[in-house]
């Protein structure tokens, strides 16, 4: 599957400065990829250049560019793709990370001419920005006025209140330390094992939907898929 930022086309406007004027280029994004402007939209360089103008976040940036990673596979990048998925501490869905981290050490080893050492440092590097920016766009994301639509709009005031209560502790280190769960991270059972009451879980049976709230439309289905939209998709 893969993911179009649409039509991308350059206008002109005049910024008037105190010693001159210039032409500034604005980026403007409509649901048709034009083309004769751009013929490779989709590339992973193209969704780091123009991915902010049309992502919520950090996160959701990293999202396409591992949609367009798992297409292309490691083997199959450029140098410069290589190390934009090793900036964005990007993982192949089909790799393990131990797997993912050898891949990565050997080409800044051979193609960077970096000393073992230096390869790892440079993946701890990538993970410590990394994880400061996932932690940014949780925190945007648990904050948003969205989600809080989204539960007013399924829950009573007085059943909105137990939730927050109940889960605390868990949108705590969800917009404190990007603790997520188990399917979207490495740090163990979070805030999202518990929304979608996940099989396997210490939640299967005790999460959101077993909380047993009478919901004002719709039904749990419903109501769990668009938090997660906005607390795992980013849109908010």
């Amino acid at each position: 599957m893969g993911y179009k930022i649409g039509k991308i086309k350059t206008e002109r406007t005049t910024i008037a400065t105190i010693d001159e004027q210039v032409d500034a280029p604005i980026i403007s994004t409509t649901g048709t990829l034009d083309t004769t402007i751009y013929d490779d939209i989709t590339s992973i360089e193209n969704w780091v250049q123009y991915g902010k103008n049309i992502c919520t976040d950090y996160l959701q940036v990293r999202d396409r560019l591992l949609v367009e990673l798992n297409n292309i596979s490691w083997s199959g990048l450029t140098n410069n793709e290589k190390d934009i998925v090793i900036e964005y501490y990007l993982r192949e869905t089909s790799k393990d990370e131990v797997t993912m981290n050898t891949d990565k050490v050997t080409y800044l080893m051979t193609e960077k001419g970096y000393s073992q050492l230096q390869a790892q440092g440079t993946l701890i590097q990538s993970y410590s920005a990394y994880h400061l920016n996932e932690i940014n766009s949780c925190a945007k994301r648990g904050n948003s006025e969205q989600l809080y639509i989204v539960i007013a709009k399924h829950l009573t005031i007085i059943d909105a209140a137990d939730l927050i209560k109940i889960t605390h502790t868990l949108f705590d280190l969800y917009k404190s330390q990007a603790i997520r769960g188990t399917d979207d991270g490495s740090a163990g059972e979070g805030l999202f094992n518990f929304l979608e009451s996940t099989v396997g879980s210490s939640y299967e049976t005790t999460g959101l939907e077993q909380q047993g709230y009478t919901l004002n439309t719709g039904d749990y289905t419903s109501f769990i898929s668009e938090l997660m939209n906005v607390l795992r998709n980013g849109n908010y």
